[in-house]
């Protein structure tokens, strides 16, 4: 009995690496966003580190607060990340572009990450 319930509670907890990869991509994100929004733009990937912080103890909720925080990022870092890096003549800055480029990359790759995390968790859950 205590073997399921712990195989249980291992689907349950997201990978070491996509916890890794969220925390980082929320705080490169957040000083990125910082830089160009202000500082009320670290609130967005507050969620996703919140989610990624909290989530092997809190199972449930943290995987909430991880998709909140992913979907947030997503919405704001795209529109301006793309707008940041097409407009790249203006900004005339290595350090921006450097961070823009990096936000997109790890909001995208936190993003397949949780996608394939849900798709093993569906795939375990129907056998």
């Amino acid at each position: 009995m205590e073997v399921r319930d712990s195989k249980n509670i291992s689907h349950e907890i997201a990978s070491a690496k996509l916890r890794r990869l969220a925390l980082v991509a929320s705080v490169v994100t957040a000083i990125a966003g910082s830089l160009g929004l202000g500082l009320y733009f670290l609130i967005v990937p507050s969620f996703l580190a919140l989610g990624t912080l909290l989530q092997p103890y809190f199972h449930g909720a943290g995987r909430l607060l991880m998709w909140i925080g992913s979907i947030l990022l997503s919405l704001w870092i795209f529109p301006y990340g793309l707008g940041t890096l097409f407009s790249y003549r203006l900004v005339a800055r290595v350090d921006v572009l450097g961070l823009a480029l990096a936000s997109l990359v790890l909001v995208v790759l936190c993003d397949v990450g949780l996608a394939m995390d849900l798709a093993r968790r569906k795939r375990t859950q129907s056998v």
